[in-house]
């Protein structure tokens, strides 16, 4: 059963679960390597073509209290539109009393098609989309926190948690024994019905 703290900080994965039945273990091993990283993402989608992962910022959704939302717009210290799109630190400066009242519901998108088309095995492909996550969920963090990203910090975060899965491959073979064998196929090719 999942508890209530799950559920009001899990991420959305069912996009990406419907291209690949083993892609909600990344979701699950990323939450074991650092349970924080994804509490501002609301929604894990597809990405249908391109590069591995995506964040844009343009996706962003801000979830203000009424009432402090309908102060900042009132005012004229915010038009609606636009809140989205400013990085919750500006808010924060201008804004302080509404700092700790700002919820991120932001989105990051992963290519699972081309990751399982690339991977030789269902570890591989889960632990590639897993570090999509983090790399994309790095952006989002970097953005809202800093002001700004670059692909510094997610290119880190991205080789400190394949650092953490050499270190427990064991553990996490153990907990997804489902991971085990070369269910996907040769780099390349997708069995019908195997995923």
């Amino acid at each position: 059963m999942v508890t209530w703290n799950e559920f009001v900080h899990a991420a959305d994965e069912r996009q990406i679960d419907q291209l690949y039945s083993k892609a909600h273990i990344a979701v699950k091993i990323v939450d074991m390597y650092n349970p924080r990283i994804l509490d501002n993402i609301a929604v894990i989608a597809n990405l249908a073509s391109g590069a591995y992962g995506v964040y844009n910022s343009g996706e962003n959704k801000k979830v203000l209290p009424k009432d402090v939302e309908t102060n900042l717009v009132y005012y004229g210290r915010i038009d609606r539109r636009n809140l989205d799109n400013i990085p919750k630190k500006t808010l924060s400066q201008y804004y302080p009393q509404a700092a700790n009242q700002i919820k991120q519901a932001d989105t990051v998108h992963v290519n699972v098609r081309r990751i399982m088309q690339e991977m030789g095995s269902d570890f591989d492909a889960v632990i590639e989309i897993a570090s999509t996550i983090i790399h994309e969920a790095t952006h989002e963090l970097e953005r809202e926190t800093m002001g700004t990203t670059s692909e510094v910090g997610p290119v880190n975060a991205e080789r400190h948690f394949k650092q953490w899965v050499n270190q427990n491959h064991q553990m996490l073979a153990g907990r997804f024994p489902e991971l085990q064998g070369d269910v996907i196929g040769p780099a390349g090719t997708l069995p019908p019905g195997r995923v």
